[in-house]
């Protein structure tokens, strides 16, 4: 099976906001950053990788190795993606990341209105952030918007997608996002007046499941389960429907400690590949909604998983 030429790395597990529904609040601290060590024996491990996502349960530019890890890709030919909140870009970052031939960058927005921007990234500034991403289109660099869903930011959708076409970006609308059950818990979500823009929201990238490496080099399948996990539960009330899958279903190895090609040519990654084959790339609100409320079957996460078909317009290749 062919090595991976993309992937992604849990690169901070400290931020500098306190969003209400990040999953950091409820994760055991363990490692803060990725060093350039552990970078550099992942990138020599994977020697087909060309890209790299810089991303995690906190914010990439409070690692104070980034310059270090930027440096050693930039020798070994390897393009670096970003994922930030955009409070801490400024201009001199951004002539830096010039030098360093940043691939993209992806800035999280989730709305335009300041009080309710207040309640959901606390710390962040709508002006600011903003004022990030056109500084960023001014350099050069490709910069896109990362959105998550909310009961609150319901009717903000077509302007946000208005403002970001205007400026020549695409916007991600991140699902699942966080919302309550009928029993207070805070679970995986999405809210049903969301559905029908979700379902229209379709893209033709061709979506793969590309290995999310956690600080510890423990190896996914991809990066949303493990960053939004509670220990080894998964749990999601959808349309009055739970949910419920282990983060141990995603897991497939620890790079620190085996082989790369063992990890992702051994029996866990197959049987995960496997259960892909025959799935829908294209799905109707039925169906989607069919998918969703199923719970794994005989301890595998391919239906669970399917359901990225509604975020990202297609199901994961593996």
């Amino acid at each position: 099976m062919y090595l991976p030429k993309i992937i992604e790395l849990e690169t901070s597990r400290t931020c500098n906001l306190k969003c209400a529904t990040c999953p950091r609040n409820r994760h055991p601290i363990g490692p803060l950053y990725l060093t350039p060590d552990t970078f550099s024996k992942v990138v020599d491990e994977i020697s087909t990788v060309q890209k790299v996502y810089l991303i995690g349960g906190g914010e990439p530019l409070l690692n104070p190795y980034l310059n270090e890890i930027l440096e050693i890709a930039q020798k070994k030919n390897i393009k670096i993606g970003i994922v930030t909140n955009g409070t801490l870009v400024t201009k001199d970052i951004i002539d830096r990341w010039k030098e360093f031939g940043i691939w993209q960058v992806a800035i999280s927005l989730d709305s335009f209105e300041q009080e309710l921007l207040d309640k959901l990234r606390p710390g962040a500034s709508v002006t600011k952030v903003q004022g990030a991403v056109k500084s960023l289109i001014d350099s050069g660099i490709k910069v896109g918007l990362h959105t998550l869903r909310y009961k609150g930011n319901v009717s903000e959708w077509k302007s946000i997608l208005d403002w970001c076409w205007s400026l020549g970006i695409g916007v991600t609308f991140i699902n699942p996002i966080y919302n309550e059950d009928t029993e207070g818990d805070p679970v995986i979500g999405r809210p049903s007046s969301w559905l029908p823009s979700i379902l229209k929201d379709k893209r033709g990238s061709w979506c793969t499941s590309q290995p999310y490496i956690s600080l510890e080099g423990g190896i996914y399948t991809c990066p949303f389960i493990p960053l939004l996990a509670n220990g080894n539960e998964i749990k999601e009330f959808f349309l009055g429907h739970r949910i419920e899958t282990t983060l141990e279903n995603f897991y497939m190895g620890n790079i620190l400690g085996t082989s790369f090609p063992d990890v992702w040519n051994g029996k866990r990654y197959k049987d995960f590949r496997q259960g892909f084959k025959g799935m829908p790339k294209i799905i109707d609100k039925e169906t989607f909604v069919e998918m969703r409320i199923q719970k794994p079957i005989k301890g595998t996460v391919q239906e669970y998983c399917a359901s990225c078909t509604a975020r990202w317009g297609v199901s994961c290749e593996a």
